[in-house]
């Protein structure tokens, strides 16, 4: 951005941004008197001019700013969240009841002792905005309280602190409950905008790649939501982006080493499954002076995850894991089943993870659209504007492949026990879902970046703008098509 000269960017964005706010509000709520009926008729064409003014300044700015990453990340970013943010409706995105319950007790541990006023249940939320409309209309009552009994304690409070303070302070307004609701969506919304130019800045390399990684629709949906995925996501991908940064730096100083640490912990408690992200810190061995301790470090966690592999083979009995344990003591089928959920669920990993299938799994853009954001996606490293100086090393690579396969194996073993007790699978391993990938996919895409290598075009970044618009263009579509 510095090229245009800081101060008129911020302006021109925070001007964007607001605009995109209030041209979104207009349609969401004229969309509302429409589902039920008390909408004039001066009423439609008027809420359709703010989105086309919106549509001209995202052209006006694209033409001025778009050659870089990071402006071409909020001018798709910004009027996308926001849209989906208010157009997807409360509980239509995977499991969100769940994580509603929990931003509402975001200070409490989330075993059995989170409260949720009446006119949020379970089972009973609206699922058109004509119902949606209704609810909103009815007076706030935070006196009408039930007990959740449902187990969320493994999702921990920091997961849910900027949207949880959002609601906190619509629960202290005396807001309709499902105001507040979106109040904290939008305050997750918004973390994503800030965390996504953070991320972008910081990458050393692949800044458009990770641009577009971070424009994905199911990335939005989640960022967009009361899902703890909104900050799983920020965090694991900045650690991703810390890391690589400081892997290209000479010295790293004590504050350098206690931001990874601390990063580091952060995933570490955020979501086991995506730990394995910490075989990034690996790339610091050449570092190492002694040929013994570059040798010493990788054998030793070697056996020391063996060892750990082969005591819960031998004592692990009952629980959580059971099935999955089960599994694993007879290598053989475990492979075979393995193999066997790759080749049968793997199309709809990919429709999961590029946007085919949204809120919760029954929102179905037009296929083009989720065959484009592949497209867009896979081109992006090899054509872009990014002047790329670095790339991955060739052992960074080997160390992502590595930490891929652990990751998707985990995950999918992971839910073992309920793909046969639920969908009773028993050669292959259902309810995986390609979102789940999300925090750990980009590292095979910057494989990509080659350096000084990508095949430049002055107008590449205007393309891929004008692509992802008419890709979330026709999700906004389908998903109003859905609930109307």
């Amino acid at each position: 951005m510095t090229e245009h000269g800081t101060r008129p960017v911020v302006v021109a964005f925070l001007s964007y941004s607001i605009f995109s706010f209030i041209a979104i509000l207009v349609a969401f709520l004229s969309l509302l008197s429409i589902s039920t009926g008390s909408a004039r008729f001066p009423l439609v064409p008027l809420s359709l001019l703010p989105a086309l003014l919106l549509a001209t300044l995202f052209v006006v700015l694209l033409r001025r700013f778009g050659s870089s990453a990071r402006t071409l990340f909020l001018l798709l970013a910004i009027p996308s969240a926001f849209a989906f943010a208010l157009f997807i409706l409360p509980d239509q995105i995977p499991d969100e009841i769940w994580h509603i319950f929990r931003v509402l007790n975001f200070w409490k541990s989330g075993n059995g002792d989170m409260l949720a006023p009446t006119a949020l249940t379970y089972g009973e939320m609206p699922t058109t905005y004509a119902a949606l409309a209704n609810c909103l209309s009815q007076p706030a009552d935070w006196q009408n309280l039930y007990t959740v009994t449902r187990d969320m304690s493994s999702y921990l409070s920091h997961l849910y602190l900027i949207p949880g303070l959002a609601a906190g302070m619509g629960q202290l307004l005396d807001l309709n409950p499902f105001v507040v609701i979106y109040m904290a969506r939008l305050a997750n919304a918004l973390l994503f905008l800030f965390a996504g130019f953070w991320i972008i800045s910081i990458m050393p390399f692949g800044k458009t790649p990770t641009a577009i990684y971070l424009l994905n629709p199911v990335m939005i949906q989640q960022a967009a939501s009361c899902s703890a995925d909104a900050m799983v996501n920020i965090i694991t991908l900045l650690f991703i982006a810390v890391v690589i940064r400081y892997l290209r730096k000479e010295h790293l100083n004590r504050r350098d080493i206690c931001i990874i640490a601390g990063l580091a912990f952060l995933v570490c408690i955020s979501k086991y499954a995506y730990a394995p992200l910490l075989l990034l810190l690996f790339g610091f061995l050449p570092r190492a002076k002694k040929r013994a301790v570059r040798i010493a470090i990788p054998v030793t966690f070697f056996v020391l995850s063996l060892a750990a592999i082969c005591f819960v083979l031998i004592f692990y009995r009952q629980g959580t894991f059971e099935a999955t344990v089960e599994l694993m003591r007879t290598p053989g089928t475990c492979a075979s089943v393995l193999i066997n959920t790759v080749f049968i669920a793997g199309p709809f990993w990919v429709e999961t993870f590029a946007g085919q299938a949204l809120g919760i799994l029954t929102i179905n853009p037009w296929v083009p659209a989720f065959w484009a954001y592949c497209i867009v996606l896979l081109m992006s490293p090899i054509c872009n504007n990014d002047d790329d100086e670095t790339n991955l090393s060739s052992m960074e690579k080997w160390i992502s492949a590595l930490i891929v396969i652990i990751s998707i194996g985990m995950i999918t073993l992971a839910l073992r026990d309920w793909s046969m007790s639920v969908d009773k699978n028993y050669d292959y391993i259902s309810g995986v879902q390609g979102r789940y990938f999300i925090p750990f996919l980009l590292l095979p895409i910057l494989g990509l970046v080659r350096k000084d290598g990508s095949a430049r075009r002055s107008h590449t970044n205007e393309v891929y703008a004008l692509a992802m618009a008419f890709i979330f263009l026709l999700d906004v579509f389908a998903i109003i098509a859905k609930f109307n």
